[in-house]
C-alpha cells in the first residue's frame, strides 16, 4: 500500500550503499485505487458533501475516488525524491483528471538521519488523520474539521523534521497496515509554506508558518501516540472564488492549534482529535466573507481481528463536529456538520479490501447560492480498495 507518503527510511547498512545500487534498485513504485458506491439505502438524494466525496447524493453513482501512483527513488545516501500524481481531480466539471499531488525532496543533513530538511509540495503537518493516508485510514474521509486546516493536505513549502532514533524504530513499527500510523512526520516539526493550498499560486506575499510535536510511546506492547500543532498565516480568496455580489476583504487571517491522541488498534484502539482557531467564513446576514471563529474535531474508536494470513477484519464507529469553514470553497462555505459512521473494513487478500459503512449525516452549508440550505439523512456506503 501506498499508506506512507514520508521518504523511505533506510538502515545505515543500506545507506551506505545506496549510490552503488543500480537506479532500478533504487526506485519505490506503489500505488492504490479507491472505488466506491454510496447510494444504498440512502433517506435524501438533496444532501450532500462538496467539501469530502463528491458522488453522495443526487446523481452520484459508481465513482473512482482516488487513483494513486507514488514513486520514490533514494538519489544518494542523503537525498531522496518522491511524486504522487493522482487521475481522479475533478477540473472544469470533467472528473479523473491527472494531477499532482506531491512533489518533493527530502536532505537528510547529519549521517544519523534525525535531522530533514523538505522541500516542495507535500503534506502540512498538521494532525494524525490529515498525516493518515487515506489507504490506511478506516472511514472513508477525513473528518471536516482536520481537513478544513490545510484542505486536500497539501501545499508547497519547507519544512524541518527531527526525529531520534528511537523515536524512529517505533514509528516505523506503527507504519503497518495493521496499526495504521502516519510515517515519519517527525517528532518535532516545522515549517514555512505558501498556504493557499496545493497546486495554487502564493498571493499575498506573506507564507504560513507551522510547528508540531508528536511522539510515539510504547506501554508494554501497545502503542500510543500524542500530537499538537499551531499554524498562522495570511489566506487570500482567489479571484472567482467569491460570486458576484459577495462582499469582505480579501485576507484573511488564517490560524488554527490543534491536538490529537491516538491508540492504535491492539486490538483495541481509539483516537480524537480537535482544533480551533479562525478563519473567512460566509455570513449569510451580510452576504460577505468574514473573519470568523471555527472549531471541531472526532472521536473514533475500533477493534480489529487478524485471520489468517493477511486477511483483517477491523470494526470502528467515528462521530464528528464541524462548525466553521473549507477556506478554499466557493464563497469560503459556512457549515455545521454532524455526522456518525460506523464501518467494517475487510482485508480480503493482499492488495484487495472492502469497507463498509453507514453514514447519518446532519449538515447545514450556507453560501451565496444556497443561504440556508439543511440537510439530513443516511445512507450506506461501499468501497474496494486495490493496491499494490
Amino acid at each position: 500500500m501506498v499508506a506512507v507518503c514520508a521518504a523511505p527510511t533506510l538502515s545505515r547498512a543500506q545507506d551506505s550503499t545506496a549510490t552503488n545500487r543500480p537506479w532500478y534498485d533504487r526506485l519505490s513504485i506503489h500505488g492504490y485505487a479507491q472505488f466506491r458506491y454510496n447510494r444504498l439505502l440512502e433517506t435524501n438524494d438533496q444532501l450532500k458533501c462538496p467539501t469530502c466525496d463528491r458522488s453522495i447524493g443526487d446523481n452520484g453513482g459508481f465513482f473512482l475516488r482516488r487513483a494513486r501512483i507514488s514513486i520514490s527513488a533514494q538519489v544518494s545516501d542523503r537525498l531522496s525524491v518522491s511524486i504522487q500524481p493522482d487521475f481522479t481531480t475533478e477540473v472544469g466539471g470533467r472528473e479523473n483528471t491527472l494531477v499532482l499531488r506531491h512533489y518533493y525532496a527530502d536532505i537528510y543533513l547529519d549521517s544519523a538521519k534525525a535531522f530533514r530538511a523538505r522541500v516542495g509540495q507535500s503534506e502540512v503537518p498538521t494532525g494524525f488523520e490529515a498525516l493518515q493516508s487515506s489507504a490506511r485510514r478506516a472511514p472513508f474521509d477525513r473528518a471536516d474539521a482536520m481537513e478544513s486546516s490545510a484542505p486536500g493536505e497539501q501545499d508547497l513549502g519547507v519544512f524541518f523534521f527531527w526525529t531520534p532514533a528511537e523515536a524512529r524504530r517505533r514509528i516505523r513499527d506503527i507504519a503497518s497496515p495493521e496499526l495504521k500510523g502516519t510515517g515519519d512526520y517527525g517528532v518535532v516539526a516545522v515549517g514555512l509554506y505558501n498556504g493557499q493550498g496545493g497546486n495554487r499560486p502564493e498571493m499575498n506575499d506573506t507564507p504560513h508558518a507551522i510547528a508540531r510535536v508528536a511522539y510515539p510511546f510504547r506501554v508494554g506492547s501497545r502503542y500510543f501516540e500524542a500530537n499538537g500543532y499551531a499554524f498562522s498565516g495570511t489566506y487570500t480568496i482567489a479571484p472567482g472564488q467569491r460570486a458576484a455580489g459577495v462582499g469582505g476583504v480579501d485576507d484573511f487571517t488564517d490560524q488554527r492549534v490543534g491536538a490529537s491522541l491516538v491508540l492504535f488498534p491492539q486490538p483495541f484502539g481509539a483516537q480524537a482529535e480537535w482544533t480551533t482557531g479562525r478563519g473567512p467564513e460566509y455570513d449569510a446576514s451580510t452576504n460577505a466573507v468574514t473573519e470568523q471563529h471555527l472549531t471541531g474535531g472526532y472521536g473514533l474508536v475500533s477493534y480489529a481481528w487478524q485471520g489468517p494470513g493477511e486477511r483483517r477484519l477491523l470494526a470502528y464507529a467515528r462521530a464528528q463536529y464541524f462548525q466553521g469553514a473549507f477556506k478554499t470553497d466557493p464563497d469560503a462555505r459556512s457549515s455545521v456538520v454532524h455526522e456518525y459512521e460506523p464501518g467494517i473494513e475487510w482485508n480480503v487478500q493482499t492488495g484487495f479490501e472492502l469497507t463498509a459503512a453507514y453514514a447519518i449525516s446532519d449538515r447545514l452549508y450556507r453560501d451565496s447560492a444556497a443561504p440556508d440550505n439543511h440537510q439530513k439523512g443516511r445512507f450506506l456506503r461501499l468501497q474496494a480498495q486495490f493496491s499494490f
